[in-house]
């Protein structure tokens, strides 16, 4: 799980280590980001749903340098988080 909150690290530097990750809301454990409907088309939105554990909440994280990271869909690496 991730939970998003300042971090104080170098922002440089690689703070995750690459690979799939459920994203939990870190208001309420209970909701996971989440491609709505399952579906991978360009302009799916995402949203926050309840804790499934299926492919359309699971997100790939790969570390681009510099404190970036790229979010893609596990169900489709071709598909990206646009945020």
């Amino acid at each position: 799980m991730i939970f998003c909150m300042p971090i104080e690290a170098n922002a440089s530097e690689k703070t995750l280590e690459e690979g799939s990750y459920i994203i939990e809301s870190a208001l309420k454990e209970e909701l996971n980001i989440d491609l709505i409907g399952g579906n991978a088309v360009s302009g799916t939105n995402i949203q926050l749903h309840q804790t499934m554990g299926s492919y359309r909440q699971t997100w790939d994280l790969k570390y681009e340098g510099n404190g970036y990271y790229i979010i893609t869909s596990h169900f489709d690496n071709d598909k990206v988080m646009d945020v």
